[in-house]
């Protein structure tokens, strides 16, 4: 089958970065629209600056209308943080725990509270949806189309998710 203009157009997109020092160097921010670049490079830079983020942040992609030509002034930012592997162990098992949580337990759900909330300060004035990489079911339609469009703008170990580079897409 083939495919129409807007498909081929939305695999290919790239935004002009907007003149402001804050995001030079974010990496693929020329696939982040416009309207949300800022907000995406100042939660970049906070992950790169703060310890606590630092700490126990491995990853973050964008994803939905932030990367693509239906961002708009209303449009919220939707983003997939992946924890850093021994926090994300202990985080897994907090998925349907019905009974009590050990120290451990605690500890992942301490620490991903205030890394949700120290990130959704730095969003815009229309918010953000903040995911969790080990919440995500493989093959569910919300994973595909993260797989498919979602854009790596923040890796603490370089060169980690390079296996999952698709269609030029880090």
């Amino acid at each position: 089958m083939f495919k129409t203009f807007r498909q081929i157009e939305e695999e290919h997109i790239r935004f002009f970065p907007i003149p402001d020092r804050a995001v030079l160097g974010v990496r693929n921010i020329d696939c982040i629209h416009p309207l949300k670049q800022k907000a995406v490079a100042n939660i970049v830079r906070s992950i790169q600056s703060d310890p606590i983020l630092f700490k126990n942040i491995e990853a973050m992609w964008v994803f939905g209308s932030s990367v693509n030509n239906c961002c708009n002034i209303r449009s919220d930012l939707d983003i997939v943080i992946e924890l850093e592997e021994s926090l994300e162990k202990k985080a897994k098992t907090l998925i349907g725990l019905l009974r009590e949580t050990t120290k451990e337990q605690d500890e992942a759900e301490d620490i991903m509270g205030i890394i949700s909330r120290k990130i959704h300060r730095l969003s815009d004035k229309n918010g953000l949806d903040l995911l969790w990489k080990h919440e995500i079911i493989p093959n569910r339609q919300l994973y595909k189309n993260i797989e498919r469009d979602g854009r790596l703008v923040y890796e603490r170990t370089s060169g980690k998710h390079a296996d999952v580079v698709r269609n030029g897409k880090r």
